[in-house]
Order: C-alpha cells, then structure tokens, then sequence
C-alpha cells in the first residue's frame, strides 16, 4: 500500500490518521461546535 504524504504550511499540517489519533477524534466527534458544521456523515445534505 502507498503511504500517503504529510503536507504542511506554517499554519497546517495535513497527515494520515493514526491509531493514536482515534481519542481525540472520538472526543471532537461529541463536540456540539464540531458536528454542527461537519460536512459529511448523518447530518449531510445531498443535493
């Protein structure tokens, strides 16, 4: 499988998940200021 590239800027970085990323990303997933402007999952609107 090919690895996919990390990019950055001086204000980003951009990177593969990881396995130690899933906490944070379950607990951002929970938060109300997160989940009211995600773009995809249940709450997306198709068009």
């Amino acid at each position: 499988m090919k690895s996919r590239p990390t990019l950055q800027t001086s204000r980003l970085i951009l990177r593969p998940f990881e396995l130690a990323d899933a906490p944070e990303v379950k607990k951002l997933a929970g938060a109300r200021e997160i989940t009211s402007v995600e773009f995809f999952g249940r709450k997306a609107v198709r068009k």
